[in-house]
């Protein structure tokens, strides 16, 4: 396992030939019985729509896969928000993971594009340089993840050789047990940025994003 510390690429993030897929198919069960992913997070957008908001300032890709019958209005997504649907949602993550890149490897406008970056759609505040960071890193044959203060964060960036195993994965095969199996592959990158890890899993959580936002308006 590598750990490494770089520095910001130069150049226009948003031309990154990366793709973000943003997991959005989860049932949030920690957060009670409202739909965390529509919870607003600023006064004026939701949790799902903040992470894609973040996402796709700097990928020049950007897909959300969320549940079957799933309403964008709802979510608090643009109408023309990309997305894929996930039939294996009620399955888990790893289940979602393989429906996305299913779905990825049919998705012509991808043909150019070398690695995807799994971000999850509950992850809003991720700043640009980390985003910089790992994809001047990323390679079709390298997985990067970010850490910071010892923690591993999000998102991982799989390279297009992996593409085809993700699609696979199940509840019991997930995307850590991909990374365990190809360690020489692998790359931990230390970056200066919190929002890495701090998900938003319960209405407290929620609570103190709201607070951060309304104390930096």
């Amino acid at each position: 396992m590598n750990s490494d510390q770089t520095t910001a690429c130069t150049g226009q993030p948003i031309q990154s030939p990366l793709v973000a897929l943003i997991l959005a198919a989860g049932y949030s069960r920690r957060f009670g019985k409202r739909d965390k992913r529509a919870a607003h997070v600023t006064s004026n957008q939701s949790l799902l729509a903040t992470s894609y908001t973040n996402a796709s300032a700097f990928f020049k890709f950007c897909r959300v896969i969320i549940r079957e019958h799933d309403d964008l209005n709802t979510l608090g997504l643009p109408v023309d928000t990309p997305i894929y649907r996930a039939p294996h949602a009620p399955q888990g993550q790893g289940s979602t993971i393989a429906d996305g890149f299913t779905a990825i490897l049919h998705d012509s406008s991808l043909n150019d594009v070398n690695a995807a970056a799994i971000w999850l759609g509950d992850i809003p505040y991720i700043a640009a340089a980390t985003l910089a960071q790992l994809a001047c890193r990323a390679n079709a044959n390298n997985i990067v993840r970010p850490t910071w203060s010892g923690q591993v964060g999000h998102p991982v960036i799989f390279g297009r050789t992996f593409w085809p195993k993700l699609a696979e994965l199940s509840v019991t095969g997930g995307a850590a047990e991909l990374i365990r199996q190809h360690l020489h592959c692998y790359h931990e990158i230390a970056v200066n940025d919190a929002g890495v890890c701090h998900d938003i899993d319960t209405p407290a959580q929620l609570g103190n994003a709201l607070m951060r936002s309304r104390n930096n308006t």
